[in-house]
């Protein structure tokens, strides 16, 4: 019954307040939300509030152009998927579209749900989830992050019809630390595995972040 959040900032927090008003009380759904509210400043940010509480929106709304990975970022770490981003269009020349994902699970049991009403033909005309909508059938790789163990992002895996791989803080090894260069690496690798990447590029990445 729970459906917990990992809003990246204030305006997420808003958001989700506002989409739970409205979903448990205003029309009575049965459950519970659970946030977790970080002490770092969310940048200034602001969301799309019509879709925040659905799970997931794409930042930087107005930049059309062809993608070579999507971005997934949750709470504190969407501040260093971000900057993956950057780091991946100024030092190795991909474009990266970023999502902010305040609830991963939220949107897992939605396409859930789905899936299980398809299996069981309940209903013919049934509109797609949340997930699909914005990820649509694309096989542009997919990289999940959450500052949590991995299996919070991993739920996603069953929904994406591209390439996934889900990031977590166990995801490492314990003396190693989850941060925007891993995310380039893994970017990076998923690239490679389509065979639009050198395999020279992951190496490379390696040494220069000093990974190994």
């Amino acid at each position: 019954r729970c459906i917990p959040f990992d809003p990246a900032c204030g305006d997420e927090v808003k958001a989700i307040w506002v989409g739970a008003l409205q979903e448990l009380y205003v029309e009575g759904a049965p459950g519970f939300c659970y946030m977790t509210l970080h002490d770092e400043p969310g940048e200034g940010r602001v969301c799309d509030r019509s879709q925040a509480y659905l799970g997931m929106y794409r930042l930087f709304e107005g930049v059309e152009e062809e993608v070579s990975v999507r971005l997934l970022g949750a709470g504190s770490m969407l501040r260093e998927v971000c900057a993956a981003a950057e780091l991946l269009r100024a030092e190795w020349g991909v474009k990266a579209e970023v999502w902010s994902c305040p609830s991963y699970t939220r949107l897992a049991r939605d396409a859930e749900r789905r899936a299980r009403l398809q299996r069981l033909r309940r209903e013919e005309n049934l509109s797609n989830c949340h997930l699909q909508l914005c990820l649509g059938t694309a096989d542009t790789p997919v990289i999940a992050v959450t500052g949590y163990d991995e299996f919070v992002a991993a739920q996603l895996a069953a929904h994406v019809t591209a390439p996934f791989t889900a990031l977590g803080a166990d995801s490492l090894e314990p003396s190693q630390r989850l941060n925007r260069h891993w995310v380039v690496l893994t970017a990076l690798r998923a690239l490679v595995g389509r065979g639009v990447a050198d395999s020279s590029w992951v190496s490379g990445a390696v040494r220069r972040y000093r990974l190994d």
